[in-house]
């Protein structure tokens, strides 16, 4: 497995990728929905995201992961941080103002 942030598999960090994308710290179906209107959930599920932070956080990374299939994440940028990254990982977080252009 590649942990320089190269590979199949990547880490995601949902608080990072809402602070990226400038939704609140409040984990909102509402402010979600309205930085993203191509996203559709009926009323269950919308009340099964607000009523479930893991479920939210779920939600948030598996946006994240469709951002780094989409190539639309930072990887390491300079041999330092490509030799840490090598070493320790790397967390993809999504570029500001790419959640509108996941679908």
């Amino acid at each position: 497995m590649a942990r320089d942030g190269s590979g199949r598999i990547a880490e995601v960090y949902p608080a990072a990728s809402r602070r990226r994308w400038g939704l609140g710290p409040e984990r909102s179906m509402a402010e979600l929905c309205a930085a993203a209107p191509w996203l559709r959930c009926g009323p269950a599920e919308r009340a099964a995201y607000d009523g479930s932070e893991h479920a939210f956080d779920a939600l948030i990374a598996a946006l994240a992961a469709r951002a780094v299939e989409r190539g639309l994440t930072r990887l390491p940028s300079g041999p330092e941080q490509t030799r840490a990254a090598a070493v320790e990982g790397w967390i993809h977080v999504p570029r500001a103002a790419t959640l509108p252009s996941l679908p």
